[in-house]
């Protein structure tokens, strides 16, 4: 989940290099692993573009979903994790 925020990129940045330095301690990597990227805060008025979160957050050689929400209003959470269930139990089922 990211904070959609400009001035949370800095931390949105930090967080998401902290997980890839945690799962290199567990010997794996993002391309191990199923995720999606939650754009939060999408409710308030000074939010980043869409197109500028993806450069930041989602630039990557396979690029993830995302979803756009407002957890404060219950929008996009419940598509965010329907998305990772079908993405989990498509790599674990199809083994």
């Amino acid at each position: 989940v990211a904070d959609s925020q400009y001035d949370k990129m800095g931390e949105n940045i930090e967080t998401f290099q902290h997980m890839q330095d945690n799962l290199k301690s567990l010997n794996l990597s993002l391309d191990d692993i199923p995720y999606v990227i939650q754009y939060n805060k999408r409710d308030l008025p000074d939010v980043a573009p869409v197109e500028y979160l993806e450069y930041v957050l989602n630039n990557r050689e396979v690029h993830v979903p995302f979803f756009e929400a407002s957890a404060h209003k219950c929008e996009g959470v419940f598509e965010t994790l329907n998305m990772i269930t079908k993405l989990l139990i498509h790599k674990y089922l199809n083994k």
